[in-house]
């Protein structure tokens, strides 16, 4: 994700961007939402002291709530795995849904469902975009 993250930032941020009315990169945020004391927790800490990011990255905790205060303040939001979706969507948050998984597992459980995302399983439509399996490359992120 971090790639497409990456692409998205060159993309559309100034001096990169071809758009001449690009705001400049440091007025764009990645908001990443960690609950406390857990192992991914650690592991993303860790891959951004090493690794770095691309523009600025401020982490919020799940435990005080700080999640929905950073949401409410987003213009687009990427939720992994689709934990977070009913929270982004009483936040009014335009987001999309990843889910990196293998083919099999996802036909497993397309024959039962057609979405994975709680919201658009109730509302029988892809309210939310989905995607999936192969679909997850930075490419397709960025745009």
């Amino acid at each position: 994700m971090a790639l497409g993250i990456k692409e998205f930032m060159l993309k559309y941020s100034y001096p990169s961007s071809l758009s001449p009315k690009a705001p400049e990169r440091n007025k764009f945020m990645t908001v990443i939402s960690l609950q406390k004391g857990t192992d991914g927790e650690k592991y993303v800490k860790e891959y951004l002291e090493k690794e770095g990011w691309f523009g600025k990255v401020i982490i919020v905790n799940e435990e005080n709530n700080e999640h929905y205060s950073a949401m409410a303040a987003s213009d687009f939001g990427l939720i992994h795995h689709g934990q977070m979706v009913s929270a982004a969507t009483v936040c009014h948050l335009p987001t999309m849904a990843l889910f990196d998984m293998k083919k099999h597992h996802q036909y497993y459980h397309d024959s039962f469902n057609r979405w994975w995302v709680d919201v658009n399983l109730v509302a029988d439509n892809n309210i939310y975009p989905e995607i999936i399996g192969g679909e997850l490359w930075k490419g397709r992120i960025c745009d």
